[in-house]
């Protein structure tokens, strides 16, 4: 199976500045669609700065600050969210601030414990700040919290740079990309800004996008669609049929040929079992946000090329 996800436990290297933009990017629009007035500062002598640890795993730590800043600027007139990254004596730090309701002192000591939230049971638990800070000390960093109620908070990452040189090499230019053009692909995502954002990821390699917004307008657009789709990359958690249930109702429908993919966020621990139970069923997931790298490593794993480009020279 096909899994390109920010559980891999080789230590990479990567730029913070370039993880940190592409999830800024990711969130801007959609968080400024809200009302929220978003800022990005980057230290320009931070931009060679390179820390050893995975840069999905990094995302998925500034996905779920930002998405609990978003949570505690909810209902203000004016609600601001910015990201700082900036070098410090001894590597770098990385803010996530906002200007919320602030964390109640009671809340503010259990933070970091294991299955915490002050989130709704029909919210999710997302990532949660205790796996957020377990993949912070994976990278050697430490993360801390600056609070006041009705004035907001801070999450400041601190992590040691590399000593080591970063050889930027990207798989587009390494790999051929051809037979990926043509291929069919079916996007679903409630997220208006998600679908449209991974279509544009996916055409510049050549492949056809379908959106659907949950699981029941996936399944029209698949009866309805004259040809078959070579690979389906649906949300977990949407209104109307979760992923779970749409997956179940895609196997119904008896399509060999037709790859699946999970491409989803934090998840709750409901889901997590859901999705492992799975593991050895799909062809893969994707954990929000996935760069154009990680995107393009889960499509050569799914579609090496070796077939089609056999099909072709035989022909």
């Amino acid at each position: 199976k096909t899994f390109s996800h920010s559980s891999d436990t080789d230590p990479d290297q990567f730029l913070v500045t370039n993880s940190v933009t592409e999830t800024f990017g990711l969130v801007r629009s959609i968080f400024e669609q809200d009302g929220i007035k978003m800022s990005l500062d980057i230290e320009p002598d931070l931009h060679s700065g390179v820390v050893k640890g995975n840069a999905g795993r990094f995302q998925q730590v500034l996905m779920n600050l930002l998405s609990n800043a978003k949570d505690a600027v909810a209902g203000l007139n004016h609600p601001e969210i910015s990201i700082q990254c900036e070098l410090i004596s001894d590597g770098l730090a990385v803010t996530v601030r906002d200007n919320g309701r602030g964390i109640p002192e009671s809340v503010l000591e259990k933070i970091f414990d294991p299955f915490y939230t002050t989130k709704e049971a029909n919210q999710g638990t997302g990532l949660g700040l205790s796996l957020t800070n377990k993949f912070v000390q994976e990278m050697d960093g430490k993360i801390s919290v600056d609070t006041a109620m009705n004035k907001g908070t801070s999450f400041r990452i601190t992590i040691p740079l590399s000593s080591a040189k970063l050889t930027l090499q990207t798989e587009t230019e390494n790999t051929a990309t051809s037979h990926l053009s043509g291929l069919r692909v079916l996007l679903v995502d409630d997220e208006i800004a998600i679908l449209d954002l991974m279509a544009e990821q996916l055409e510049l390699y050549g492949i056809v996008t379908s959106k659907a917004v949950d699981g029941d307008a996936a399944l029209r657009t698949i009866s309805e669609s004259d040809e078959i789709f070579d690979l389906i990359i649906s949300d977990v958690k949407m209104p109307n049929m979760n992923g779970f249930d749409f997956y179940n109702e895609f196997k119904s429908l008896s399509l060999p040929n037709t790859k699946f993919v999970f491409f989803t966020g934090g998840i709750s621990v409901e889901y997590e079992d859901k999705l492992s139970a799975l593991s050895e069923d799909i062809d893969g997931y994707l954990y929000k946000p996935a760069g154009e790298e990680e995107i393009l490593k889960l499509l050569l794993l799914c579609f090496p090329g070796t077939e089609k480009e056999n099909v072709e020279s035989a022909s």
